[in-house]
């Protein structure tokens, strides 16, 4: 290699500058693959290459929202709902409170809370608990209808519920002759 740089020849040539249409190709076979980051960064050459306007702006805030939503349900994906709401917290920062942002932390918020009644649901220890902690649960998804995914859940605790304990229907039952 020094032999090389000597003779003033470097052993690899510098990759040529990318064009306007490969850096969009390039940013439309991100979106594709779902890949919102790597389309990001394909838009931040565009702009450096002086391709920029108000369509474009928006565009570029529509990938920028899509790769939000997609990291924030990746995380609640892997069970970690608070580092969801600090990314799209991070996120709301840096995109001066963008309101569909605004309206993913709300909804982030209430899935959130449903999950804890159901575990609640699920973690009580006596019939009574498990009565009032249904009752709160079907109150939840009157006012969240996507909450619907845990009515399987309310279902078979209702279910197991209305059962009578062993010991109770034991007692109830008639005498043998």
């Amino acid at each position: 290699m020094l032999a090389a740089v000597l003779a003033g020849c470097s052993p690899e040539p510098p990759d040529p500058p990318l064009t306007r249409s490969d850096l969009v190709i390039r940013l439309f076979e991100g979106l594709q693959k779902k890949d919102f980051k790597a389309a990001l960064e394909q838009c931040s050459k565009l702009r450096a290459i002086g391709v920029y306007s108000n369509g474009f702006a928006e565009f570029e805030d529509s990938i920028r929202y899509n790769y939000c939503v997609a990291e924030a349900q990746r995380l609640l994906d892997a069970g970690d709902p608070q580092g969801a709401r600090a990314f799209l917290d991070d996120a709301m920062r840096q995109s001066l409170n963008n309101q569909r942002l605004k309206s993913q932390l709300a909804e982030l918020d209430k899935v959130v809370v449903l999950e804890k009644q159901v575990t609640q649901l699920r973690t009580a220890a006596t019939p009574e608990a498990q009565r009032e902690a249904l009752q709160a649960l079907q109150q939840l998804l009157r006012t969240y209808p996507p909450g619907e995914i845990f009515r399987e859940e309310m279902r078979r605790m209702e279910a197991e519920l209305e059962k009578p304990a062993p010991a109770a229907a034991e007692a109830s039952a008639p005498a043998a002759p």
